[in-house]
């Protein structure tokens, strides 16, 4: 201490005068800290004291956050709903709004492309006197696939903007691209079709041609908002994750393998569900056999995801087991499609299913490499890591004892 007395206020200092302009007789009725200046403090028999409070709200109606505020009691049960369908970015909004109206295009002329091909087979038998209309047309079994692929595109871009998973934005443009993939293999199957079982004429080549043309806009669209929400989101992985290069690293090869497996049962089912209804008869095993493999593929995904979330070793190798059994059947299955790519059963199908098994066999081998690594990272902290995390979101956006605390908790975003 240097000795010298520390300032204290005396009534005199909180008197009018030529330097408190406003000052007044009611000055004495306010805090003295707010008598000479102009914030001017409510009446001081107006101020509710902290006892007061504590009197008229007891703690079972509010809770305390670390911070010393308090938790918001009520929220509105569509809050979490409005914060995924309308997230505060304008980025990502538009970014919702892009997959939204890429979904309505598609399927918009995917339906009018169907109803033109049947029309045209139609009057192509009324003009034969014969009926050749296809057993198994193949135009709404790709409808239903498109259909599928842009539910589940549109689900993992909600997944993608309230979790702020920059990564899984990479991953979604990809996704984009094969769509291209599969509308330009689109384009000669109907054209196959359509020639093979009518007189000829193709009434629906501009819509053939306009599924690729929506989705390169979209592709473009989609790169460029990923880019700008990697720079509105790419610096929370220093905040969310901290310094820890270590913890980043496994945290992002833990996220590959999550987009992975996702995009695993995606093609898996796309694959199963054109060969149950464009190939395989009903009487055949295969038949069973394949529809059968469906609820096992998600459960396989499932166990997959647990095993890698708390780094279970055993469950790991059964899911090694069923990536190895997997890759094994969509071999086959494409040796098969290419050396009968020319007889009846394929001819008009064998492109697109070459290409979802190709995609599958190529998955597998990713999603097998990347097990490989994150059951490597086992016991390297990520777990603790992630259940701490986990805990601390809880805590804010329950609160200590389960209040709602208003506001939007920080997500997981990685680079």
């Amino acid at each position: 201490m240097d000795g010298r007395t520390p300032f204290a206020h005396t009534q005199s200092d909180f008197q009018g005068g030529p330097l408190n302009p406003y000052s007044s007789s009611k000055d004495t009725d306010r805090l003295p800290q707010f008598a000479g200046s102009h914030f001017l403090s409510p009446a001081l028999n107006d101020k509710a004291s902290a006892s007061d409070i504590s009197l008229a709200r007891s703690d079972d109606d509010a809770q305390l956050n670390p911070a010393g505020s308090r938790w918001q009691n009520n929220p509105r049960k569509h809050s979490r709903i409005r914060e995924i369908l309308f997230p505060d970015s304008f980025t990502c909004r538009l970014y919702l709004l892009a997959v939204v109206l890429e979904t309505i295009f598609d399927l918009a002329i995917e339906a009018i492309l169907l109803a033109r091909v049947n029309s045209a087979i139609n009057q192509s038998d009324t003009q034969q006197g014969e009926s050749s209309t296809l057993a198994r047309n193949p135009i709404p079994v790709y409808l239903g696939v498109f259909g599928m692929a842009h539910v589940f595109q549109f689900i993992l871009a909600l997944d993608a903007v309230y979790s702020k998973n920059v990564l899984q934005f990479v991953f979604l443009a990809i996704f984009n691209a094969l769509f291209f993939l599969y509308a330009v293999i689109q384009i000669f199957e109907v054209e196959s079709i359509v020639t093979s079982h009518s007189s000829g004429f193709l009434p629906s080549e501009g819509l053939t041609i306009a599924i690729p043309v929506v989705v390169s806009i979209a592709e473009i669209a989609y790169v460029g908002l990923a880019y700008r929400i990697y720079q509105e989101f790419g610096w929370q992985v220093f905040k969310l994750l901290g310094a820890d290069r270590q913890i980043k690293r496994m945290h992002a090869q833990y996220q590959i393998l999550q987009c992975l497996m996702r995009f695993d049962l995606l093609f898996w089912m796309g694959f199963s569900i054109q060969l149950i209804a464009l190939v395989l008869a009903k009487g055949d095993f295969e038949f069973y056999l394949t529809i059968a493999a469906l609820p096992l593929s998600i459960l396989l995904v499932f166990e997959g995801h647990l095993a890698a979330r708390h780094e279970s070793r055993w469950m790991m190798g059964i899911f090694g087991f069923g990536l190895s059994a997997g890759m094994v059947y969509f071999v086959y299955k494409l040796i098969r499609i290419w050396t009968q790519r020319y007889t009846d059963t394929f001819k008009n199908v064998y492109k697109t299913l070459t290409v979802f098994a190709a995609i599958s066999v190529l998955l597998l081998i990713l999603t097998a490499i990347w097990s490989w690594i994150v059951y490597r990272n086992f016991d390297g902290g990520l777990k603790h890591h992630l259940n701490k995390r986990k805990k601390e979101s809880d805590e804010v956006e329950l609160g200590p004892k389960g209040g709602f605390k208003a506001g939007n908790p920080n997500r997981m975003s990685i680079e």
